[in-house]
């Protein structure tokens, strides 16, 4: 999907539902659409709405262009400080 179609997506499925899964799959999105911040913001989101597979956010290459940004460090760190 083109970037402008999987925003509009991404808000359809948020407007139906805040779980932590499918905000998870929104910062998915957002990371694949290079909209970093939004990624990173949303991640936070599912974080505390109860996501909970801190070792799959690692290994899913969706979220690969944040692994190395010093505030999916952070999220991530914290995170883990919690579970």
């Amino acid at each position: 999907l083109p970037a402008g179609d999987a925003r509009a997506e991404v808000a359809r499925a948020r407007h139906l539902s805040e779980d932590a899964v499918v905000l998870y799959q929104a910062a998915c999105v957002f990371a694949l659409t290079g909209d970093r911040g939004d990624a990173l913001d949303v991640l936070r989101k599912a974080l505390r709405a109860g996501y909970t597979d801190l070792e799959g956010m690692d290994a899913d290459a969706d979220l690969n262009a944040l692994w190395e940004l010093k505030e999916y460090k952070e999220i991530r760190a914290s995170a883990a400080t919690l579970l």
